[in-house]
């Protein structure tokens, strides 16, 4: 029996689904101080919503052997876009946010521990004790925020689609604090 063809627009639709979902979990976990759990939540919403875009181009195996890599997901995305100068003020906050693909299983953390930090608005927390000698993870929400936006404007997403099937809990933590207007 032969295989069916995939739908992209169906695709695409699931992936940016996905990622609202975890974007708004991730913007919860940070207020009720899910440390690093929000952190893998806000990657996981970006690595859907990069997939999504680049679903249109990329097949399955290719968007596998990326992985869940970051960083090579978003060089794509914005060579994909022809946006590379005009993204590239959010490659910090892309290296940021993969450093919680690395403490996504708590092997890591046993062995060598950390400061995780997270902060609503654009600056970056503070680390508690510079001295100390554990991995430093830390976001910024609101430039993730930005971020999340940028990627819906490139890809062209209307973010209302998403947003307005939201419960009032949903919709409370997508805005709150949240300066870029989803």
């Amino acid at each position: 029996m032969a295989k069916a063809a995939m739908d992209i627009d169906m695709l695409r639709m699931r992936f940016f689904d996905s990622g609202f979902q975890y974007y708004v979990a991730a913007r919860f976990a940070v207020t009720a101080g899910l440390v690093p759990v929000a952190g893998n939540l806000f990657h996981h919403a970006i690595e859907m919503c990069l997939k999504g875009e680049l679903a249109k181009r990329l097949d399955e195996g290719q968007r596998r052997n990326i992985g869940h890599k970051l960083t090579k997901l978003w060089s794509t995305f914005k060579k994909q876009m022809a946006a590379e100068d005009s993204l590239a003020s959010f490659d910090p906050v892309i290296e940021q946010l993969s450093k919680f693909e690395d403490i996504r299983y708590p092997e890591g953390l046993v062995l060598k521990g950390m400061l995780c930090t997270f902060a609503f608005g654009k600056a970056m927390p503070a680390v508690s004790d510079p001295q100390r000698s554990e991995p430093v993870y830390q976001l910024a929400v609101g430039e993730i925020d930005a971020l999340f936006k940028a990627i819906l404007e490139k890809s062209s997403i209307n973010p209302k689609f998403y947003t307005n099937r939201f419960n009032e809990d949903a919709s409370t933590y997508l805005r709150r604090q949240n300066e870029t207007g989803l």
